[in-house]
């Protein structure tokens, strides 16, 4: 079987995104030729001319949502303006140059990651550009672009024709969770799989004999805090029970960017700041549960039924069990139904996110149990394997062909 040579449309360039390690993974045990255009949100004054030892042009995004000071009235009409221009100005521009770099390139499958509006408009008109097979990558429906940008009515459902097209030329795509995959296939007729971040074997650690101490709880979070009120439930819960759970003293360990959150009396609270994966795994591992909380609220009702957060597979990979804090209908608890890997807490009430943390807190067996469920989870959805496996289908190639040792950071052997 012949390897195509790809173009890989989309994703940011920044290497504190999750997104980013997601596509590295995948590329770095790519033996054919790759070359890619990016849709940066970072200004680069310079970039490099390889990404992996692959061709690399970028382009750094304009804003894509309208002005925020006057609230909706003057946010829907400033993002209708500038959504249209997104499409009928700097999307016919950007095409043209996109496929001059592809063809330069001779590619003939275009792979495009669909994380944002404007990569929307250009996936599908790049490739029929081309006259290249589209496939796709899904992290998020677009409608979180709607909620998290503010768009319009017209935006918003202008921003729809346009993924019904992109999803209509794609022949398949990797994605989510399978409840997207199943619902794609249902509402948009896409074929699909799900197709999570991998968990590489040297970053898996050995699973717990016991508690870490028998005088505290240890509570792991890593990554942004996007679900705000619940996060702050968990600090509220915390602070009536004076940071005391099943007769331990909880600590609160965090990685991530940045913390912004109001202080709830005293807290129990170790910043750790950004962390690589790696090291996020290493300190996950010392602690004896992973917090990944979502959004009850129900604008955000259908990103959580088929997004899967990114919190769960590192927090198995430290071999740790999960609380998720999220509604019921939300894609963790079938996760967490078929994989029993930690406990769900299904309410905004304190009583009953006291009453979960009591019980990861307070019994050994469930807890060793729950942790032994998060490795089968590893091995049988969530490993480098699997993801390596589902990429090969997507692009089309028998997973044989894949590299078995990925190539370094710096390769510079690819050629033109």
């Amino acid at each position: 079987m012949s390897l195509p040579r790809v173009l890989l449309l989309g994703g940011t360039l920044d290497a504190h995104c999750v997104g980013e390690m997601y596509l590295r993974q995948l590329c770095k045990h790519y033996p054919g030729f790759l070359a890619r255009y990016a849709l940066t949100t970072n200004p680069f004054s310079t970039l490099p001319d390889s990404w992996l030892g692959f061709p690399l042009e970028a382009f750094h995004l304009p804003r894509e949502h309208g002005a925020f000071r006057l609230g909706r009235a003057s946010r829907w009409p400033s993002g209708a303006v500038l959504h249209e221009g997104l499409r009928h100005l700097l999307s016919p521009v950007l095409v043209r140059r996109i496929a001059d770099f592809g063809r330069s390139h001779r590619v003939d499958l275009v792979w495009a990651v669909l994380n944002g509006p404007l990569a929307i408009y250009l996936s599908h008109r790049v490739a029929q550009a081309l006259g290249a097979p589209l496939v796709g990558t899904i992290w998020d429906p677009p409608e979180s672009f709607v909620e998290q940008k503010g768009l319009d009515p017209w935006s918003a459902d202008r921003l729809m024709v346009e993924y019904r097209k992109a999803l209509a030329r794609g022949t398949r795509f990797g994605m989510a969770s399978q409840g997207m995959a199943d619902d794609y296939a249902a509402r948009y007729g896409a074929v699909g799989k799900s197709m999570i971040l991998g968990i590489e074997p040297d970053n898996l650690k050995p699973l717990p004999q016991d508690y870490t101490d028998d005088h505290r709880f240890v509570i792991g979070f890593a990554g942004n805090v996007y679900a705000k009120n619940e996060f702050r439930l968990l600090l509220k819960t915390l602070a009536a029970t004076r940071w005391r759970v099943a007769g331990k003293d909880v600590v609160l360990r965090m990685m991530g960017p940045g913390i912004n959150q109001q202080a709830v009396g005293p807290m129990r609270l170790e910043y750790r700041g950004f962390q690589s994966l790696e090291d996020t795994i290493d300190i996950l591992a010392g602690c004896d549960i992973s917090y990944v909380p979502y959004w009850f609220d129900p604008a955000y009702r259908y990103s959580t039924r088929v997004c899967f957060p990114g919190k769960i597979s590192t927090s198995l990979a430290a071999g740790r069990p999960v609380l998720f804090h999220g509604p019921k209908e939300a894609s963790p608890t079938a996760f967490l139904a078929h994989w029993p890997a930690g406990r769900c807490c299904h309410s905004l009430e304190e009583r009953d996110l006291l009453d979960a943390l009591k019980a990861m807190a307070g019994d050994r067996d469930a807890y060793l149990a729950m942790a032994a469920a998060g490795r089968l989870a590893i091995t049988e959805e969530l490993s480098q394997a699997v993801f390596l496996e589902r990429f090969a289908w997507l692009i089309g190639i028998d997973p044989a062909s894949l590299l078995t040792d990925p190539r370094p950071e710096d390769f510079r052997g690819i050629t033109p």
